[in-house]
């Protein structure tokens, strides 16, 4: 079965080039912040042209992922979003 995670996410940090790693953080209260990592796969190239929007630190983007969580951390893997 497969989960998927939708989010409204401040992107925090990014890294990588084949895959895009980071940290994130959305609003799940007025004054409860989640910061989760993600995983960004790109198999086409290097500048995650295929997806609608580049992948960037401190970028405010629409995260739809699938998602695990291990350890009580929230893990995320996607390959399409916007912002």
């Amino acid at each position: 079965m497969t989960s998927i995670f939708i989010a409204i996410s401040f992107i925090e940090t990014a890294s990588g080039h084949a895959t895009t790693t980071g940290i994130a953080t959305y609003r799940c209260d007025e004054d409860e912040f989640v910061s989760y990592d993600y995983k960004v796969f790109n198999p086409v190239n290097n500048n995650n042209q295929h997806m609608i929007n580049r992948v960037e630190r401190n970028k405010i983007m629409l995260i739809v992922g699938k998602f695990i969580l291990e350890n009580s951390e929230l893990n995320v893997n996607f390959s399409n979003l916007t912002y």
